[in-house]
């Protein structure tokens, strides 16, 4: 009689694989993002994974395996590291890659702005703006600085705790807003700061013993009067 037989492919090699969250972004400020997912084999295909923020894959069952996948990540924010196993047409399990991405959902606050250090008035349009926002997860990275409450006229800029910025021209009281934006994108409420800008001198006079053309004594009596548009008259010199 003829022999009879059978062949199978002997394959004892795990297959390799990568997984990339939100095409190697650092940070995210939402909880879904997608993975890419690469794994191959030497000898079969991959046909199954599993994909879990807990290394020990407790309770994760395997899927089909994909080049993309939609993932939600766990609620808190923080640092999110997605682990992945790849598993052969043999059942030879890949080791464990994995990718990380900071999930921060919580915008900067926004602390302070200060004028001249808190100053109630200025003489001169350029000040010096002194500015504090915080971040605990991903960091300030960016502010924008305007006159405008809703920022139509402002653009993003780094982050500085320091910056000179020159008031619009008019006398009168200003106020400067700043808002800023950390590094997953999430942008903080606006605060702001006010300065009362006087670049108008003050107007006065000076009468000396009520007009009066002579004196005998060196004693005399001067009737001063001052005004300002803006601010208040504060000191005098007399000489």
């Amino acid at each position: 009689s003829l022999p009879t037989y059978d062949t199978i492919t002997l394959d004892t090699t795990m297959p390799d694989g990568s997984v990339t969250i939100n095409g190697g972004d650092g940070y995210t400020q939402l909880r879904d993002v997608t993975l890419e997912l690469s794994s191959s084999d030497n000898l079969g295909s991959v046909s199954l994974m599993r994909v879990s923020e807990d290394i020990s894959f407790d309770g994760v069952v395997w899927e089909a395996y994909a080049t993309t996948k939609d993932y939600t990540l766990s609620t808190e924010d923080g640092t999110k590291t997605v682990f992945v196993e790849f598993q052969d047409d043999a059942g030879n399990i890949s080791g464990t890659v994995s990718d990380s991405i900071t999930y921060d959902a919580t915008a900067p606050a926004a602390n302070s702005v200060a004028i001249n250090s808190d100053a109630s008035t200025t003489a001169t349009r350029d000040v010096t703006l002194t500015i504090s926002s915080t971040d605990d997860t991903s960091g300030v990275v960016l502010m924008e600085i305007s006159e405008d409450a809703s920022f139509t006229d402002a653009s993003w800029e780094l982050y500085a705790t320091s910056k000179s910025f020159t008031l619009s021209a008019g006398d009168g009281t200003k106020t400067v807003y700043a808002r800023f934006e950390d590094a997953a994108g999430n942008i903080s409420s606006g605060v702001s700061d006010a300065i009362i800008l006087d670049t108008a001198n003050p107007s006065g006079s000076i009468i000396v013993n009520d007009n009066d053309a002579l004196t005998p004594v060196r004693t005399v009596t001067l009737t001063l009067s001052a005004t300002d548009a803006t601010t208040e008259v504060v000191e005098m010199q007399i000489s």
